[in-house]
Parts: structure tokens; C-alpha cells; sequence
């Protein structure tokens, strides 16, 4: 518990970024802040036969809730993993941002492949006492090939749809498609 959101920051972590809004509906203003360590750590990295090892800075995603009965913060939920770090060469940063909107909690991730990117969004609900993720959002285009999938996920009604968009000189076309999820229970 805390006063402040500083009462939640360890010692050499920094805020990179805080935002307010009601995510449990009591009227009063919660906090998500994402915390970023001033020290890099080594993590490597292996793909297509490929090892690669670059130093990154680890973040921390927090969930604060308002408590007035005692006047203060409580750490509802926090996520050392969720969110990817950032090397020193600043380009790769795939962090976009958080944001609360009607209750609801957001993250925001754009991983780049040169020309192409892949704008990803995670939406999170408190209910029954825990943070639940409840849709995620990706969006792909490659501009070199002037084509785009889009794709969005409802864990809530446990479906979720694709739409595949491909542009020309002469014409644009675009595919939706409906599929079922199998969850057997929400992801917290």
C-alpha cells in the first residue's frame, strides 16, 4: 500500500508512463503505471539458427486501486513480463502505451519489421476481484506488398474475427471471417 504511486516504484525504476481512470466502478481514480529499470539486463535471443544477444531494460506493468477506507493506494495486479523491454537503441521499442477508457484498461504494442508493423491492442476488465483479459486487437500491414490483416479477439463472447485486406492500383478487397475460440476460462 502506498500514498502515492512513488510508493510503488523500486529502487533504480523510473516511470515511463501512468495513466488514471476508474477500472473497478467506485467512483474514484485508479492507476495503471508502467515502470522501467535504469539498469539493462542481458537477455539472448535465438531464432532460425541465428543467437543474438542484446541488453534490455525489464518494465513492470502496476494496477493501482483507490482505497478510501483507507486512504490510500493498493497494488491490485502487477506484470513483470507482459510488456517487453527496450534495448538501448531506443528504434526497436515495441511499447506504444496504456490507457483506461470506460473502465476498461489498454496496452498498446507496435513491433516494426522494417517497413511492415503489427499494431497490437490488450484489453483488460476488473471483475471478481481480478484484472481478466477480456480482446486483443492486431493489425499488419506491409506497405511493400500493399496488403494488411487485421484481427480482433473477444475472450468474453469466445470468438473472434479476421479480415484480410489487400490494396491495388485498380481496386481494393477485403475478407472478413468469423471463428469460434476455445477458452475454458478467462486469462487473468
Amino acid at each position: 500500500m502506498g500514498q502515492t504511486i512513488q510508493d510503488f516504484v523500486p529502487q533504480h525504476w523510473k516511470i515511463e508512463d501512468s495513466v488514471t481512470g476508474d477500472l473497478n466502478h467506485d467512483y474514484r481514480f485508479d492507476w495503471g503505471i508502467m515502470l522501467v529499470c535504469d539498469d539493462s539486463v542481458k537477455k539472448t535471443n535465438q531464432s532460425g539458427g541465428i543467437k543474438e544477444t542484446i541488453f534490455v531494460h525489464p518494465r513492470i506493468l502496476a494496477i493501482l486501486l483507490r482505497d478510501d477506507s483507507m486512504k490510500c493506494l493498493r497494488l491490485l495486479d502487477e506484470n513483470h513480463k507482459f510488456v517487453p523491454g527496450f534495448s538501448d537503441l531506443k528504434y526497436l521499442d515495441p511499447y506504444e502505451g496504456i490507457e483506461i477508457r470506460d473502465g476498461i484498461f489498454k496496452i498498446n504494442i507496435t513491433w516494426n519489421y522494417g517497413a511492415a508493423h503489427d499494431a497490437l491492442t490488450y484489453s483488460f476488465r476488473y471483475q471478481s476481484g481480478q484484472f481478466v483479459l477480456i480482446g486483443a486487437e492486431s493489425n499488419y500491414y506491409n506497405p511493400a506488398i500493399r496488403e494488411g490483416r487485421d484481427r480482433s479477439f473477444n475472450f468474453l463472447t469466445k470468438k473472434w474475427k479476421e479480415q484480410n485486406v489487400i490494396e491495388s492500383s485498380t481496386k481494393n478487397s477485403s475478407k472478413e471471417i468469423w471463428h469460434s475460440l476455445q477458452l475454458k476460462k478467462p486469462k487473468t
